[in-house]
Parts: structure tokens; C-alpha cells; sequence
């Protein structure tokens, strides 16, 4: 989950580089203020065949104001601006307290062309109060200079869109509004990035906000897809700090991410604190990506990881906490539609999510809700994976280890044939066992659907606890094995009694052909359901 890059200072050196380049509220459709600037009155033209070095110098006379980009297509070719770099540079940079504004997505177009790369189009870099709205940022798909021998495809990590990073000083208050960005190849578009020793991004409480805008990936996109250390996502967010978050106050709200090209829609690497991902719409997670044969290619709509995304020199890193993930509506992701690694305090609340395929799960758990060891009751506070609406999945949620004292009023639905509902693995992970409280869960098979089991579960559990688990259409219900597959030595063995361990109550099975009061009770794991057990089995 790592891509072998260093967070960039702008004025350094960069892989190939030899040299660099170079709070107004701001209402939509381009209006006019008396705090605005003209872009073409600083030379800023659609009829150049490079605007680089005119925009940049064009931010710099508009610095503390609204620099305004009028209806037009103005082209922006690397190749041109870093001839003496075989066309690699590292972008524009926007002065503090300065924005962008266009007159509307596919009316002001900013359009890479032509081969060469930047770093990142668009810098905010050590600066505040600043916005970006009502602008296409279109890149041209190209690809990264060679890597060192051995070294992963993305190791020089050109082509996204916007960079927001704190090196050395406080960055807050910046938002990307109604924005429209399309085929970029950098591991993340939209990049938020504390340095190990800076001040932070929005750590003293102002916000970063970015919503509202359209992402639109295309063949290419993904530089490395097969590859697992070259992330590919639209918004990334982490901080670098060894020992605290150095990116906090993050929304990513109302966004629609087309992320049938890129491995993930939103991604939180470690560092980062007190996220918001909210009310977003992602399709197609890496679904247009090629497949390793026998292995999964990592692609998810939401992904909470608690490593590093940029490793820095050293491997401490601070765990992802206080994230919220509510009333997103995630459509046919590949992997997982929301996959937490190590996180803690992770609030996954009513978000709908269809079409989720992915079944390779021997080295990460795969479903429309994967859990890999999640801590929801990091420092006392317990935080809820509830009220979700998972259909047409193959796998509902996955649950590896960890703590998890609310997982509540979830529904799993129109679950296709050889399907799985819900999927346990108990156990100790990192020294602590499985904690898991599952109540008044729902969960259906497809009509029609053969094969299809409704929650499996691995390992004894101590700390389980059932009431309220309603069954329909599984041919499978409710079973739990000794261990995952079994050895000479430890066989897998199917327990038989609820009391074998937990507290397990309210379990029903329904026939999906019966049109009243149908529920009956089970009393006891599949397929035994508890007759002539003893309490051990």
C-alpha cells in the first residue's frame, strides 16, 4: 500500500529536475468582485501554446485576491515549460490567500497536452485561505519517467492535479469546489499531505473542504495497477508526523468519483485525524483495471489504511483515527466499497452500497464492508458500523478481528448465488481477541440465488455476541468453524451449540416462499442446529 515517493518541496530537486518553475469569497459561475483579477490582462491567453510561466506569474500579481479565468480552453504543455527536463516539472503554485475561479466546469478548461508531466498541476503549499472552483483541470495521461531498476513504476510520482501540503507552516481554510478534473496518473488527484515535522493542515481548526466536484478517470489513469505499493485515487489524505496527526478537519463531501480507471475513489493513510467522507457518489472502483491471475488487483471505493501512503525515513506512523464514512453510495466496486486497515474510531453509518465481486481474500479480508482489525472503542468511545445497505454483493461485511462493540441495524440484501452475507474471523490479532456485538442484522439472498450462506465464522470467540440476526433464502445459515481450513493436526471442526461460546439470541431462518409470520428460531449452528450438542461444540 506504499508508493516509493518524498514529499515534494517546491524550488528542489525531484528525480529528473534540475530546476523549478516559479481570501476573497468567491461565488459560483465566475462572478465578478471588486477583489478580482483578470487572467488575460497578465497574459494568460487560449491562445497559447503554453500558459505555464504567464499563469504562475499571473497568481503572483493576483496574489491576496481572486484571480478569474474567463470561458476558453488554455493549454499547459510540460514539455514546453521544462524543455531542459524532458518536459518534467513541478507545477504552478498559488500564493497564500489567493484563489481560482472559473466561469464553470466545461466552460473554463485548464488542458495538459503534449508529452512531459508535472509534479502536480496546482500547489498550495505553506498557504491559506484559498479556493479553486468552477474549473475543468484536464491531464494529459502521461506516464512517469523510468524508475530506478527494481523499483516500482510509480517511484517518480508526476501527474496530479492538486497538491495542499504543510512543510513549514499551518494550512487551513482551503476549498476545492464545484471543480471537474479528468484523466490525471499521479497515486492520488487530489493530494493532502503533512510533513513529518510541519505545523499541520487544518490542525488549528481550519477546514479543508472538497466538494462537490467530478472525477472522471480514463484508461492509463492507473500507472502501476498491478503493482500493490502505486496507489491510484482521486483524494488522498495523511500526514507523515511519527508521533501525531499532521492532517485534521478534512471533508470530502458531494463528490462524484467515476473511478472505473483508478484503484480508489477516497483514500485516509495514516496520520490524518477527524475526516469526513460524506454524501459521495463512487462507481466502478477499479473495475476497468486488469486482474492478476489468482489475486486481487486492491481497488476500493473508501479505503482507511494505517500505514503511510509516502513513507518517510522512518516506519513509526500514527493510526487513522476519528474518521466518518456516512451516506455515501458506493456502485460496483472491485475489492471492497469500504476497507479499513488498523483504524480507530471509525464511523461507518448509512451508506448504500451494490455490486461488490471481489472473493480473494487470503491475504485482506474483501466485502462491500471489509473490517480489518478496526478499533471502535479506541480510548473508550464506542463508534457504530450501522444502518448500512449492502445489495448484490459477494461478499456483505468482512470482519478480521478487532473491536467492534456496534455493529447495528444493518441490511444485506439480493446476496447472488455461492454469496456470503457476513464473514468472521476471530482469533487474536495484534494480542487482542475478536470483540464484536452484532445485533438486528437483516440478511437476504437473491431469489433464486443456490449456495448462498448468510454468516460464517472462524475461530472461538469469547467476546461474540448475536441478538438479532434474521435469515432469508441461505442455504447456509448461521455456522462457525474452529479454525479456517483445518490441518492434519487441527482439523477444522464445525461448532455445534450457541453456548459453545458468546452470547448468541434472537437467531431466525426464514423460507423466502412463505408469505406470513415464517420465522423460525434457530437454536443452533448450522447444520447441527444445536440437537444432542454439548455446551463445548
Amino acid at each position: 500500500m506504499r508508493a516509493n515517493r518524498t514529499l515534494f518541496v517546491l524550488g528542489a530537486a525531484l528525480g529528473l529536475l534540475s530546476c523549478g518553475g516559479g481570501s476573497s469569497g468567491v461565488t459560483g459561475g465566475g462572478a465578478v468582485g471588486v477583489n478580482m483579477c483578470e487572467a488575460p490582462q497578465y497574459g494568460v491567453s487560449t491562445s497559447l501554446a503554453d500558459n505555464t510561466a504567464v499563469f504562475q506569474a499571473a497568481l503572483l500579481s493576483c496574489a491576496d485576491r481572486t484571480m478569474h479565468v474567463p470561458t476558453g480552453t488554455y493549454t499547459f504543455a510540460p514539455a514546453l515549460a521544462y524543455s531542459d527536463t524532458n518536459g518534467f516539472g513541478p507545477g504552478i503554485t498559488i500564493p497564500d490567500g489567493t484563489s481560482i475561479v472559473g466561469d464553470g466546469a466545461g466552460k473554463t478548461t485548464l488542458k495538459i497536452e503534449g508529452p512531459g508531466n508535472y509534479v502536480s498541476f496546482l500547489w498550495i503549499q505553506d498557504a491559506s485561505n484559498v479556493s479553486i472552483s468552477n474549473l475543468t483541470l484536464a491531464g494529459n495521461n502521461a506516464r512517469n519517467p523510468p524508475p530506478p531498476a527494481g523499483a516500482p513504476a510509480c517511484y517518480y510520482d508526476y501527474g496530479r492535479a492538486i497538491s495542499i501540503q504543510s512543510t513549514n507552516r499551518p494550512v487551513g481554510n482551503i476549498s476545492i469546489t464545484p471543480t471537474e478534473l479528468i484523466s490525471f496518473t499521479g497515486t492520488s488527484w487530489i493530494d493532502v499531505l503533512g510533513g513529518e515535522n510541519a505545523p499541520g493542515i487544518g490542525a488549528v481548526g481550519d477546514p479543508v473542504t472538497i466538494d462537490g466536484n467530478y472525477f472522471k478517470s480514463v484508461p492509463g489513469n492507473a500507472v502501476a495497477p498491478e503493482q500493490i505499493d502505486c496507489p491510484a485515487s482521486a483524494v488522498a489524505i495523511q500526514g507523515l508526523g511519527p508521533a501525531f496527526a499532521t492532517v485534521a478537519n478534512v471533508t470530502v463531501s458531494g463528490n462524484v468519483i467515476d473511478a472505473d480507471y483508478i484503484k480508489t475513489g477516497v483514500a485516509v493513510w495514516s496520520g490524518a485525524s477527524h475526516i469526513k467522507i460524506t454524501n459521495n457518489t463512487i462507481s466502478n472502483a477499479g473495475m476497468g483495471l486488469p486482474i492478476p491471475h489468482n489475486y486481487s488487483n486492491g481497488s476500493y471505493a473508501i479505503l482507511v489504511y494505517q500505514h503511510h501512503s509516502v513513507p518517510p525515513a522512518t516506519t513509526v506512523f500514527v493510526r487513522p483515527v476519528a474518521i466518518s464514512i456516512l451516506d455515501n453510495e458506493i456502485v460496483s466496486p472491485y475489492s471492497s466499497g469500504i476497507y479499513i486497515a488498523g483504524g480507530r474510531s471509525v464511523r461507518i453509518v448509512g451508506n448504500f452500497i451494490t455490486g461488490q465481486i471481489d472473493t480473494y481474500d487470503v491475504t485482506e479480508p474483501r466485502g462491500a464492508i471489509a473490517l480489518n482489525y478496526l478499533n471502535n472503542e479506541f480510548e473508550g468511545e464506542q463508534t457504530p458500523v450501522s444502518d448500512n445497505n449492502i445489495r448484490d454483493s459477494a461478499i456483505g461485511i468482512s470482519i478480521a478481528g478487532g473491536v467492534l462493540p456496534i455493529v447495528d441495524l444493518n441490511v444485506i440484501e439480493s446476496i447472488p448465488s455461492g454469496g456470503l452475507g457476513l464473514k468472521v474471523a476471530g482469533g487474536q490479532f495484534d494480542g487482542t481477541a475478536l470483540v464484536l456485538t452484532l445485533t438486528n442484522t437483516i440478511i437476504t439472498a437473491l431469489e433464486g440465488a443456490s449456495n448462498v450462506s448468510s454468516v460464517v465464522g472462524f475461530f472461538p470467540s469469547a467476546a461474540l455476541r448475536i441478538d438479532g440476526l434474521y435469515q432469508t433464502g441461505a442455504a447456509y445459515p448461521l455456522r462457525w468453524y474452529t479454525n479456517l481450513v483445518g490441518t492434519t493436526q487441527q482439523p477444522q471442526v464445525n461448532y455445534c451449540s450457541f453456548r459453545a461460546f458468546g452470547s448468541i439470541s434472537r437467531v431466525f431462518t426464514r423460507d423466502p416462499q412463505c408469505r406470513g409470520d415464517c420465522w423460525i428460531p434457530q437454536t443452533g449452528y448450522w447444520p447441527n442446529y444445536g440437537l444432542g450438542c454439548s455446551p463445548e461444540t
